[in-house]
């Protein structure tokens, strides 16, 4: 799901058979690191949509073959097990694919933070805790205790902007009001202009 330039977001079952039950979702940066996103809902429906349909067409497929196994006729029973092997691969190989658009977005995440992850991948818990860890990092490294007036105020340089569009971006993740709408257009904008 949403893989780009190796990085994508993943979901662990609790399998028994097919997966049950979700247990978290991760953002897998490379082989040995990843970072908990809490649960990601699409990741989710698209495991359980790819692998029911898969379940469905193999039952069918295989009963199709055996007269008198489905009420269904076995030409009428191949081809629905058919239908569902085509959404089940679309499930697993095509769903939630990425855009052009969104691929340029998670290039200036990957500029700015080391990771193409967006803020939508995270649970709105999981957006807090990461945002919070962006604004230490911009108060540390700039020296920056108010991120909100230096947008305000347009106090800030091609150096600070980068991180200041990715808080700003978690921020309108969380809150969606106009003003941090207002920001991460106005941030997009200016940090599309220098990267």
């Amino acid at each position: 799901m949403k893989t780009y330039e190796k990085q994508y977001v993943t979901t662990r079952f609790i399998i028994i058979g097919l997966p049950l039950i979700p247990v978290e979702s991760l953002f897998v940066v490379d082989d040995m690191s990843y970072i908990e996103l809490g649960l990601n809902i699409k990741s989710i429906f698209k495991t359980y949509l790819a692998w029911i349909t898969f379940a469905i067409a193999t039952i069918l497929l295989v009963g199709s073959q055996f007269e008198n196994v489905f009420p269904l006729s076995s030409g009428i029973s191949f081809f629905i097990g058919l239908i569902s092997l085509i959404i089940s691969i679309y499930f697993f190989f095509v769903f939630q694919k990425t855009t052009e658009q969104e691929n340029e977005v998670r290039d200036l995440f990957q500029k700015a933070i080391g990771m193409s992850l967006l803020p939508e991948y995270f649970n709105y818990d999981k957006s807090f805790d990461f945002q919070k860890k962006l604004i230490q990092t911009l108060k540390d490294k700039f020296g920056i205790n108010n991120w909100r007036d230096t947008i305000k105020n347009n106090d800030y340089n091609e150096a600070q902007l980068p991180l200041l569009f990715t808080i700003c971006a978690f921020q309108h993740k969380m809150s969606k009001s106009k003003i941090s709408q207002e920001n991460y257009d106005k941030l997009l904008n200016e940090y599309k202009n220098i990267a």
